[in-house]
């Protein structure tokens, strides 16, 4: 389960400004020292660091880093807490939702696509749909080419490790379980298994549908939001309301943190890009707040 645990959140692309713009400068608010916030893309390139103006001035002039969440800081205690929202319920199996036909299909694809030993293929079904996607989703080319490019699981890691190795204090804006509960159970089992057959049948990761990587290296944020915009029954991406529990939801729970966290130390934020534009977006937020929000241009 670990396994699993530990690699969800780096297959979650850009877990919503017109501008092109992904590095944000906070300001006011009776702040001493401004903060900053980026919009990231778990599997982007490390490489593109250099590509975000003004980030690596940020990076040596913020105190602190804090992530979306903290894995690192995590206990093993947190297991048994996260069962219930990564495991199906107790008794329960993946053939209980799908069909033979579909358990077939999903077998041959773990073991041929993503080559998972057949001996090993049972353990994973306990696992409800989504979570299964997310790991699966790991073992597709295009994940591991930006893993072993980059150096890292995730580009959210890079900004973790130069900190550490700045002496700087790293920390995370929600627990683990916390952010598993909100991804997990958004979407129903029905929809979750959707999802996962969309996968195995077109054989490809379905949150290709939201951000791509290309997308996110134009650094447009209302492009990033506009490939998120799919209808509501469509399996390749999250319905509106699911990315309403996963998203606004949040942001709205990590502005009771932020103000506190930038009071203390000036505080580079990395989240999922899709977390920035929008009425329920940080930055939209921010600004309600009495702060003042501005691009990154150098």
């Amino acid at each position: 389960m670990k396994k699993i645990l530990m690699t969800w959140a780096a297959v979650l692309c850009c877990a919503m400004t017109v501008q092109a713009q992904l590095l944000y400068k906070i300001s006011g608010g009776g702040l001493k020292e401004p903060s900053y916030i980026l919009g990231s893309n778990h599997t982007a390139a490390i490489s593109f660091v250099d590509s975000i103006p003004g980030l690596r001035r940020v990076m040596n002039d913020t105190q602190q880093v804090y992530l979306e969440s903290n894995e690192s800081a995590e206990s093993s205690e947190y297991d048994t807490e996260m069962d219930q929202y990564v495991l199906l319920p107790e008794g329960m199996l993946l053939d209980s939702l799908l069909t033979a036909d579909e358990m077939q299909r999903l077998t041959a694809f773990m073991i041929d696509s993503c080559k998972i030993d057949a001996d090993d293929v049972h353990v994973f079904f306990d696992y409800k749909p989504l979570p299964l996607q997310f790991f699966l989703s790991t073992k597709f080319d295009s994940y591991k080419k930006a893993k072993e490019t980059n150096g890292l699981p995730t580009f959210d890691d890079y900004f973790q490790k130069e900190a550490l190795a700045q002496g700087k204090e790293v920390g995370g804006l929600e627990s683990l379980t916390s952010q598993l509960k909100a991804v997990f159970q958004a979407p129903t089992l029905e929809r979750q298994k959707a999802m996962l057959m969309w996968m195995v049948d077109h054989q490809t990761p379905t949150e290709q549908k939201g951000c791509s990587e290309e997308t996110y290296y134009s650094q447009d944020l209302e492009a990033i939001r506009n490939q998120f915009a799919t209808p509501d029954d469509d399996p390749r991406s999250f319905s509106s309301e699911e990315l309403f529990k996963m998203v606004a939801v949040r942001n709205l729970a990590w502005m009771k943190k932020i103000p506190s966290v930038m009071s203390r130390k000036s505080t580079l934020f990395v989240v999922g890009c899709l977390h920035l534009p929008g009425p329920d977006g940080v930055l939209n937020l921010l600004r309600q707040a009495g702060y003042t929000v501005e691009a990154v241009k150098k």
